[in-house]
């Protein structure tokens, strides 16, 4: 699989953060702290509601406010792709609803 072509959550949120008016930096990494690229609490905010809709996820205020780092915000996201992904056993039923279904005789 070719990393340009799908990009990582890291890179994803890396670039929604260097396409803040905020932000006065031509790279972001992970060490990096939100408030030393000059996001304040509504630029985080709005750096939540862009990744929301991109990964299709849920952040709430109160976990916003706690994002100190760039990793903080990316190990969430992360996160929270895996706590939304369906289990092995429901993808499976998912693809195949007839193996899961009772046969009637």
């Amino acid at each position: 699989m070719d990393s340009n072509k799908y990009p990582t959550v890291a890179q994803t949120v890396c670039d929604f953060i260097l396409t803040n008016h905020a932000v006065k930096v031509d790279q972001v990494d992970p060490s990096m702290s939100l408030a030393g690229l000059n996001l304040d609490s509504l630029e985080k905010l709005s750096l939540a509601m862009d990744l929301e809709e991109e990964f299709d996820i849920d952040i709430d205020d109160d976990t916003v406010e706690g994002f100190i780092t760039v990793a903080n915000v990316i190990d969430y996201v992360e996160q929270s792709i895996k706590d939304n992904a369906p289990t092995a056993q429901a993808a499976q039923a998912i693809e195949s609803p007839e193996s899961s279904e009772a046969t009637i005789d």
